[in-house]
């Protein structure tokens, strides 16, 4: 099936997007000019409408134009019609997007994707409720280099290679019918135990971190991503995170006590939110909130690009044997 589709992307801005750049077979670019192929054509414009495709000449569009069996490993085929197309081709985007975290913090996110099947000349949009903020609980555009970005190709791989969610399973969990279009994704389904490892469940929580505004929720859910890669049971929690998460990226002994210090800051936070009492007078304001927020964002993608771009094989062991030998090294370098 051959399919036109397009994608805004919000408060997101690079080096000569008028030109634009390929990540992962689709096109992403700012030029109204090479909308004109999709502008012209009648059926998606008066689907997209006035307000929807201004929005998009003035924004970062992510595009495909093409036979949908052409995408990257063919994770749409298993989707014939365009509705569950655009919703698989919208996480395809914001998930290719979200890597851009791992070059620095930010709040890029697409939220409308729209597909247009020249077979069927009908249109069909896909909307996601999920916002992303960046540490600050904010939305703000970012500006990327275009030697920042061609980081991307390689990330992708590594995230990929040590995640247990699989890209070309995007489909929904049951079959797809036009009377009940909104139906789970297949992914809800997995066995948590079995088939998740500890680095897909790290990621699973920074997505929920990023897709909240709301700094104490948003520090709750960081705290999960260092719980994933630092603890090996429920015993002693706080301290054992605290401890290794601080050690586990080295540096003079000042550095460590600077870390040990946030993260304990954080957990107070956490515990404070979580249940559900009032916040003291030391840690009641915004503005702490935000300080925290944003050296615990920092600490967590240093820890996850030392991860990723080193060995992760520990951290993915079933057993824990070779990761509490690592901790226990840790402590004694």
């Amino acid at each position: 099936m051959k399919i036109n589709a397009l994608s805004p992307v919000l408060f997101f801005h690079f080096e000569d997007s008028s030109k634009g750049f390929e990540f992962e077979d689709l096109s992403y670019f700012s030029n109204p000019n090479r909308l004109m192929p999709f502008t012209s054509n009648p059926s998606l414009m008066a689907a997209v409408g006035t307000i929807d495709l201004n929005t998009i000449r003035r924004l970062v569009t992510v595009s495909y134009s093409g036979d949908i069996s052409s995408l990257q490993n063919g994770w749409a085929l298993k989707c014939p019609h365009p509705h569950p197309i655009s919703a698989t081709l919208n996480s395809h985007v914001n998930r290719a997007l979200s890597y851009l975290w791992f070059i620095k913090d930010n709040s890029v996110y697409s939220q409308n994707c729209y597909v247009h099947s020249p077979e069927l000349n009908n249109c069909f949009r896909n909307v996601r409720s999920m916002m992303i903020s960046n540490s600050a609980g904010e939305y703000s555009d970012t500006y990327f280099t275009l030697d920042e970005l061609s980081q991307l190709d390689d990330l992708s791989k590594r995230i990929k290679s040590v995640s247990s969610f699989d890209p070309t399973n995007l489909e929904p969990g049951f079959p797809f019918s036009l009377d009940n279009p909104a139906v789970a994704s297949a992914h809800n389904y997995q066995n948590y135990n079995n088939s998740i490892n500890r680095l897909t469940r790290a990621l699973r929580f920074l997505d929920l971190a990023r897709s909240t505004s709301y700094l104490p929720q948003k520090i709750s859910f960081y705290m999960s991503i260092l719980e994933c890669l630092f603890t090996t049971d429920s015993s002693e929690v706080t301290h054992k995170v605290s401890e290794r998460a601080s050690c586990f990226l080295g540096g003079i002994k000042s550095d460590k006590r600077d870390r040990f210090t946030y993260i304990k800051l954080a957990y107070k936070i956490r515990s404070t939110y979580l249940h559900g009492q009032v916040f003291k007078a030391d840690l009641h304001s915004r503005n702490e909130w935000v300080v925290i927020s944003l050296k615990i964002d920092s600490l967590i993608r240093e820890v996850l690009r030392k991860i990723i771009f080193g060995d992760p094989a520990v951290f993915l062991e079933k057993k824990n044997d070779l990761l509490e030998k690592m901790f226990d090294e840790m402590l004694f370098e």
